[in-house]
């Protein structure tokens, strides 16, 4: 306010300066002149100020005029008065008013300067104010609408622009309720707008629809306030809240409720609202829950008012035997450790029967510390359920007993849990206690050899897509590192649309039978004194190797005979020519590479099928084992014997046959004993008899 009175002081201050100046000047009296626009103002100090038009305010602009107008009124450059024999009467104060008048101009530029630096300050202001409420309107997560009073859009922020699919340039100018409002909310949002308009309503709470670029309709919740000018209103400003995700929730409760309320009209079951501070409970039974217990509806309306009066007194219906668990089930709830309270017991109708139920509940109240305050649940009458559940437990009884005095195990796995029932004592197979390794697929799997597993999913799953019988065999673990050898056949039970549900299987153990298949297996490719491959097993393994052998991977076969072996059987018999058959493969064994094959080919003779061996490493390798046999003494019954081998190498080509390959082995071996005996010889090579 004193700025204003500053201000409005300095103009009129202005306008006497300027009368003053035109009287020293022209030398006419103050009171004849007339105020005018544009006229020459009083000097700016030491200057004068020229008067202009009226400003950006209201106010005069004054300008320096420069010095030539101070000499014109008769002062100097030095602020003295200079007198001019010219002058009129009257003009002897000439110097003490123009200095007045500096002195005036002086306070007069100085007010004013003061003036245009509050002026720029509050433009400042108002510029950061600006720039502040356009960062606040661009980064607000809620949408910012503004309309003038005739609903066309002025102000779109960029959270409107998310939700709406537009941009500002493409609504700005357009009418908000043509464009964006559906058509059959139309007239009640115009008629809204319209009266909070010229109504001057200030502040307005709405929650409407609008329209998007790609026809989606959104709910907004909208704070609405008129803008107003001198008394008038201009438009609005809304800030909305998008409420689609909370109006469809709504929309889906609202379906859900008129739902249940049509289930709980045809249901069969009995409904209870317990509330536990009161130990009151409520009920409500449907027709057919009536039926169950034998009451008509009024009586049984009458008894729920009785239950609802005291809870003990329903408590009298239900089966002593039961009373505890449920108590148990109860608790269990109350303090969070089920989810849900679930519990069947038997409950006395009319006639005094039992009759089996079952309870469902779950907390829907506490108070602000916690405590249960209100549980809701069910009744449900299960007694053809538990009657069937009894005969099929009878059932399975009598199964469960034949099945333990079988031999063979039986089993039922539920596809869609996993879970395995067991019929036979699997834990006795095992060794192991009944636990959870043994009661789902998951866990028994874990049990099978690794080596096993992949294969056995495998091939249940081909199963489950063919539909066909299964018979699979695997090893099963028992303790510690000891493997159980079980065939397994079954098949896959399914329901009426042709899913499988089940999968049931009988389980045969084969570990014996596979022990003995083994022991035939082995005692067919080895020999039975010494341990090693016989015959057979050396031809089967030639016949594999032929193929492989080349250049880069040469092979070589040595045939080997024990010289004068038999006069050994002859003199201390064939027990004491067995003990040197199996001392003769030790040492060939030991001094062999490993990958080289030693097998007996019967009687006294042996062969070696040497792995990446060309024929003249072959021949090395022989005179090596010859060496060390005839180096070695034997002792049989005390009697010490030197042992020779004469030995017969062959080069083993692709394009042989194992009887090819043996056949010139063996006459290599014979030119060596030929040759004089406890020697080598290569075949289709001359030989050095003096060896």
């Amino acid at each position: 306010m004193s700025d204003v009175c500053s201000v409005t002081h300095s103009l009129t201050m202005t306008r006497v300066l300027r009368d003053v100046n035109r009287s020293i000047k022209f030398g006419t009296d103050t009171t004849d002149n007339t105020y005018r626009d544009g006229d020459v103002s009083a000097s700016d100090s030491p200057g004068q100020l020229v008067r202009g038009n009226m400003g950006d305010h209201g106010e005069e602009s004054l300008t320096p005029q420069g010095t030539a107008d101070a000499d014109h009124a008769g002062i100097g450059a030095g602020g003295e008065q200079h007198r001019n024999p010219t002058n009129g009467p009257g003009q002897g104060n000439d110097a003490d008013d123009r200095q007045a008048l500096a002195m005036a101009n002086a306070a007069l530029q100085e007010e004013l300067q003061r003036e245009r630096v509050a002026r720029q300050a509050a433009e400042n202001a108002l510029r950061r104010g600006t720039s502040y409420l356009e960062r606040l309107i661009a980064t607000a997560n809620v949408m910012i609408l503004g309309l003038d009073r005739r609903g066309r859009i002025h102000t779109l922020n960029p959270a409107a622009e998310a939700i709406l699919g537009y941009t500002k340039s493409e609504l700005e100018g357009k009418n908000w309720f043509e464009t964006i409002v559906p058509r059959d909310r139309y007239p009640e949002v115009w008629t809204g707008f319209n009266r909070m308009v010229h109504g001057g309503r200030l502040l307005q709470a709405s929650e409407s629809c609008v329209l998007t670029k790609d026809g989606e309709e959104r709910y907004i919740s909208w704070r609405t306030s008129t803008l107003i000018e001198a008394e008038r209103v201009i438009g609005v400003l809304s800030f909305g809240i998008d409420i689609t995700e909370r109006v469809r929730t709504e929309e889906a409760l609202r379906k859900s409720e008129e739902r249940l309320n049509m289930i709980l009209e045809a249901a069969n079951d009995g409904f209870w609202d317990f509330d536990v501070a009161n130990q009151k409970i409520k009920f409500t039974f449907s027709r057919r829950w009536a039926e169950v217990v034998g009451f008509t509806e009024p009586e049984l309306t009458e008894l729920a008012r009785k239950w609802e009066e005291c809870a003990e007194t329903w408590r009298e219906e239900v089966h002593p035997d039961d009373l505890p668990g449920m108590d148990r089930a109860l608790r269990d709830h109350i303090r969070g450790r089920t989810p849900q309270y679930v519990y069947e017991h038997r409950l006395r109708t009319k006639s005094g029967e039992w009759k089996w139920v079952q309870g469902r509940g779950r907390l829907v109240e506490k108070d602000k510390s916690r405590n249960l305050l209100r549980m809701v649940g069910t009744y449900t009458d299960i007694t053809e359920r538990k009657l069937a559940e009894e005969a099929l437990r009878q059932s399975e009884e009598r199964f469960r007993v034949a099945a333990e005095s079988a031999s063979d195990l039986i089993y039922e796995c539920d596809l869609a849990t996993g879970g395995i029932s067991w019929f036979g004592s699997i834990d006795k197979r095992l060794g192991v206690c009944m636990d959870d390794s043994l009661r789902t697929w998951e866990a028994f799997r874990d049990r099978l050899h690794p080596a096993d597993r992949l294969r056995v999913q495998t091939e249940l799953r081909q199963h489950l897509i063919s539909g066909l019988p299964y018979s699979l065999e695997y090893r099963v673990k028992r303790d510690k590192d000891q493997y159980l050898h079980w065939t397994d056949r079954g098949t896959v039970l399914r329901d009426s649309q042709g899913l499988p549900q089940k999968r049931v299987g009988v389980i045969t153990d084969t570990t014996e039978r596979r022990k003995q298949q083994e022991q035939l297996a082995y005692f067919a490719s080895h020999d039975t004194l010494t341990g090693l491959p016989n015959r057979w097993s050396l031809e089967e393994t030639l016949r594999q190797t032929l193929a492989k052998t080349d250049r880069r991977h040469p092979r070589a076969l040595l045939f080997i005979d024990m010289d004068n072996f038999k006069l050994v059987n002859d003199t201390l018999g064939h027990a004491a020519g067995d003990r040197l058959l199996v001392n003769l493969s030790q040492i060939l064994r030991e001094n062999l590479r490993d990958g080289d094959m030693l097998a007996r080919l019967g009687g006294d003779e042996f062969a070696v099928l040497l792995e990446k061996a060309t024929v003249d490493e072959a021949a090395e390798i022989a005179e090596r084992l010859r060496r060390a046999v005839h180096e070695r003494h034997f002792s049989v019954n005390g009697v010490i014997f030197d042992v020779g081998l004469s030995i017969g190498v062959v080069a083993i080509s692709r394009h042989m046959s194992p009887a090819m390959v043996l056949a010139q082995a063996d006459a290599a071996m014979y030119r060596a004993k030929d040759a004089g005996r406890n020697r080598v010889a290569i075949h289709d090579r001359p030989m050095d008899r003096s060896a």
